[in-house]
């Protein structure tokens, strides 16, 4: 039986009528194996398989009574139980050999916690002999081929409580109920006790429980049916958790950063730190007999949870006669949580989801991100989803894969793209596009279809209102383009970014689609692997000759570009002004235009005004005789051309003919 989302819960197993009746169970740290305490004193171990199934591997008898605590400590391969008398036997898990573990008195309640890099603690609630209250002892315990049990990490007296139960452990804390009241108990931080508070008469209907949130540091207390979040100092956080109306309680469990709510009829997985009800999984059509009645007994850990419900009340003349049912709940991996959830639209969930897992420095996070922007963008979400692009790496998306969007401008980077995305294909959480196509099940205004995106309309001038097609409107389009541009400019800097040359190339076509010529010719005047043969064409229609000889010039096609630049400078305007200001800058420059080119364009350039033509004589040393020969006698240049060259020095400063010719020139 799948849920949607977070978790799958399944019908594991059927347990006949007859069969000793289930106090305890335990989960492995990796969710592949049950351990099952019996009334009997019976230890069972389950291997998980294929849909939760549960099948029998061992079996060990512990003694004549009830094993009514049970924990499974994957990290130093160990089993921990409690039976009915206060003993409490140590396990090799993997062999269920066992020993005692030796202890003042009855053990009453047992707690473990086990944190990365840390031996596993157990806070052992337990009562000497004749006392009127207990002791609390917290034991690290060694892993089973060490050959040694442990050792005792701290002590303390518990004055005043006298039966502890639901013990959770809260960071190095321990939260637990005594009576109707809660107690939080700091053995390892200086053995201080407090009451955290009473659970009111009102409320009492519903008994005292607690429940650990390893995942968030924290613990949830119930209070009727509320649960109040307690952090390591022992102080509430957050808002309350409301439980009213799921149905009659009958267990809680703590998975990862999930509170499941068990009841009769169906399984509620919460948020914990909202509160918000995330998925509704229902219990009856998997346990057709009706495990209705009676408290459950339930084990979780951040591997998923597993619950055993009985089919009478436990300790009822029936209870042995009617069976339980056991379910298990598995927590459905990040990734596939992520792209659940974009198939189902709910693009927001899929960003916490990967936004979480990127805080963390988990691999599939970056896959996650890049899925959610891709949806985004179907959406027409388009700065929204390019922000979550923003923070993907290359080697888990490549921006160029975008230019699909623009099928008709960049054909010639389709074959490359269909590498790009077999590159980053990702069956793995560590790839980013899925085994599937990245629109697969995805709805889209961009009408993807046959495993790939047919792309944006092209961006019109608003005069042809049909021409805005496949329900993207001419305003939505501006403001895709709007938004793409930036994104590219950012992305051709990205480390690792391919296909540039087509990226620098649609960043061009886009400031065409926007009417943007002088942002145009200024990212055609810096560094770029622009394509001049995809773009020169549209350029020209433009007008914009200005841009394009910048272009050809940064391309390193000098001599075109000054070809472009004269035909630009015939006309009127400004944008024949800037390419006579951006030839000028070229000829300026000798390590691009040598002196025969200078002299060669000096005509046409003093043909667009005197200004630019002495821009150029002033600031390049050209031969004088030549230049001379160039300029006409009784002209503004010159005149002014000759008196620079007689006040700024240089060799010709002292020439006599120099001289004659300024006198000359002033004198006429």
């Amino acid at each position: 039986m799948d849920g949607r989302w977070v978790f799958r819960v399944w019908h594991a197993q059927n347990r006949p009528a007859g069969a000793p009746v289930v106090r305890s169970a335990a989960l492995d740290s990796s969710g592949s194996r049950v351990c099952l305490g019996l009334e009997d004193g019976s230890l069972e171990e389950h291997r998980v398989g294929p849909e939760g199934s549960l099948t029998l591997a061992a079996r060990k008898h512990l003694g004549k009574k009830a094993i009514v605590g049970l924990h499974y400590l994957s990290s130093v391969s160990r089993l921990v139980a409690l039976q009915e008398g206060g003993s409490l036997t140590l396990l090799d898990a993997g062999s269920l050999r066992s020993q005692p573990l030796p202890l003042k008195g009855i053990a009453l309640a047992t707690c473990a916690n086990e944190e990365p890099g840390r031996a596993p603690r157990l806070a052992v609630f337990h009562r000497p002999r004749g006392a009127r209250s207990c002791r609390l002892t917290v034991l690290l315990l060694f892993p089973a081929e060490s050959g040694k049990l442990g050792q005792v990490a701290a002590e303390m007296e518990l004055p005043g409580i006298a039966s502890p139960t639901c013990p959770a452990w809260v960071g190095a804390q321990l939260v637990c109920a005594a009576g109707m009241r809660y107690c939080f108990a700091a053995p390892l931080a200086g053995g201080s006790l407090r009451q955290l508070f009473d659970v009111p008469p009102e409320l009492a209907y519903v008994p005292p429980r607690a429940v650990g949130l390893p995942s968030l540091a924290q613990a949830v207390v119930l209070l009727g049916e509320t649960g109040i979040r307690i952090n390591p100092a022992g102080h509430p956080v957050g808002d309350a958790l409301s439980l009213e109306g799921y149905g009659a309680l009958r267990a809680l469990s703590g998975v990862g950063r999930h509170l499941l709510v068990w009841t009769p009829e169906r399984l509620c997985v919460l948020e914990a730190d909202t509160g918000a009800c995330v998925q509704t999984l229902g219990l009856a059509a998997a346990d057709p007999g009706g495990a209705a009645a009676g408290q459950a007994v339930s084990a979780c850990n951040d591997a998923g949870a597993v619950l055993v419900a009985p089919r009478a009340a436990p300790g009822s003349t029936a209870a042995r006669s009617a069976g339980a049912t056991v379910f298990l709940a598995q927590p459905v991996p990040a990734w596939d949580q992520v792209r659940d959830a974009l198939a189902h639209g709910e693009a927001e969930a899929a960003l916490r989801l990967s936004s979480r897992g990127e805080a963390r420095g988990e691999a599939w996070a970056q896959a996650g991100l890049a899925l959610v922007g891709l949806a985004l963008l179907r959406g027409a979400r388009f700065t929204e989803g390019l922000a979550v692009l923003d923070r993907v790496a290359c080697h888990a998306f490549q921006p160029a894969q975008l230019l699909r969007l623009w099928p008709q401008r960049m054909a010639s980077w389709l074959p490359l793209l269909e590498a790009l995305d077999r590159a980053t294909r990702h069956g793995d959480p560590g790839d980013v596009m899925g085994a599937d196509p990245p629109d697969a099940g995805l709805p889209s205004p961009f009408a993807a279809t046959g495993g790939g995106w047919q792309g944006l309309p092209v961006l019109e001038d608003g005069r042809d209102a049909k021409r805005a097609r496949r329900g993207v409107e001419q305003e939505q389009l501006r403001e895709a383009v709007e938004a793409f541009v930036p994104y590219f400019f950012r992305a051709r800097e990205m480390e690792g970014a391919q296909a540039k040359d087509g990226i620098d190339t649609l960043i061009l076509h886009l400031l065409m689609d926007l009417g943007a010529e002088d942002e145009a010719a200024a990212f055609a005047a810096v560094p770029n692997a622009a394509a001049l043969p995809e773009v020169e064409p549209r350029l020209l229609s433009l007008g914009w000759e200005d841009t394009l000889g910048t272009l050809c010039a940064t391309t390193g096609e000098v001599p075109r570009a000054l070809a472009v630049y004269q035909r630009a400078a015939a006309r009127r305007g400004a944008g024949a002004e800037r390419a006579t200001a951006a030839a000028v800058d070229l000829l300026l420059d000798p390590a691009a235009c040598d002196e025969a080119a200078a002299l060669a364009a000096l005509p046409w350039v003093l043909a667009r005004g005197w200004e630019p033509g002495l821009r150029l004589l002033t600031r390049r040393a050209l031969p004088v005789d030549l230049v001379l020969g160039a300029l006409p006698e009784g002209g503004r240049v010159r005149w002014r051309f000759l008196r620079h060259l007689v006040h700024c020095g240089g060799e010709a400063a002292g020439e006599e003919s120099v001289h004659t010719a300024l006198a000359l020139e002033l004198l006429g």
